[in-house]
């Protein structure tokens, strides 16, 4: 896709590809462990609400 060895300048690179540049320098944070704590006790509750539903 975008190559920092390439000819073309990154800029251009990008712009070619219609692509921002910030999505090239982007680095996605992960979870915090009190949001996994609660996505955790969210899916139990879904899930034994499910299995109620289906018994």
């Amino acid at each position: 896709m975008v190559s920092r060895d390439h000819k073309l300048s990154m800029r251009k690179q990008c712009e070619l590809l219609q692509l921002s540049r910030s999505r090239l320098y982007y680095q996605p944070v992960g979870e915090s462990a009190e949001n996994l704590r609660f996505m955790e006790i969210i899916d139990k509750q879904f899930l034994g609400h499910c299995q109620r539903n289906l018994g």
